[in-house]
């Protein structure tokens, strides 16, 4: 059970779907051994922080920026939110990261949601609603391609990426990330500007 393994482990690595993060967070207080590690990865972080600051032992809070169907990782970014004092085994977990090639990139949790907003929501959110666009137009991504520029081939190669991952992990992406919201915004006034010029 999750209780046996997070009592038996010196290092408990929290990796579930967002949305079930706090709930895990919370059993893992409950049962972690203070000179455990917890290493948790989500990809949002600002709705865990109090969690976080709960947890009776040293708290490692990382954000690897790649799927995990990445095979080599010599030059993909890792961030971290959160460290464990020197000395530690976070210490040791960072040190055999960028062994791995990593690069560790450091940031505050606020920091990182805001950086996030765009860099996965943004893209994310683009590539969901092209989507949707090209099926509510009945339009045939696959015979364009006859016709496709690189820079068209490059788009439909991402909205297919996104389509094809874990639809909850894209839509709690947008919905735990408090930083969303504004970039939406911001996104559905700079194609009303856009629209508006066109016209």
């Amino acid at each position: 059970s999750n209780v046996d393994l997070i009592r038996s482990s010196s290092v408990v690595v929290v990796a579930v779907p967002i949305g079930a993060t706090a709930a895990v967070l919370a059993e893992v207080a409950e049962h972690i051994r203070p000179n455990s590690l917890l290493v948790e990865l989500t990809s949002v972080k600002t709705p865990f922080v109090d969690a976080l600051s709960g947890i009776p032992a040293p708290v490692l809070s990382l954000h690897p920026m790649f799927s995990p169907r990445v095979r080599d990782h010599r030059g993909e970014v890792c961030i971290v939110c959160k460290s464990q004092e020197p000395g530690g085994l976070g210490e040791y977990v960072e040190r055999v990261l960028s062994a791995e090639g990593l690069e560790l990139v450091r940031m505050g949790p606020d920091e990182h949601d805001r950086a996030m907003a765009v860099v996965q929501g943004l893209t994310h959110l683009q590539s969901l609603a092209a989507g949707h666009c090209l099926a509510a137009l009945g339009f045939d991504p696959e015979a364009s391609l006859a016709v496709a520029s690189p820079v068209y081939r490059i788009r439909m190669a991402m909205i297919g990426r996104v389509v094809a991952q874990d639809p909850r992990l894209y839509a709690e992406i947008e919905m735990f990330n408090p930083h969303v919201k504004a970039v939406l915004q911001q996104l559905e006034h700079s194609t009303n500007l856009l629209a508006r010029l066109i016209e």
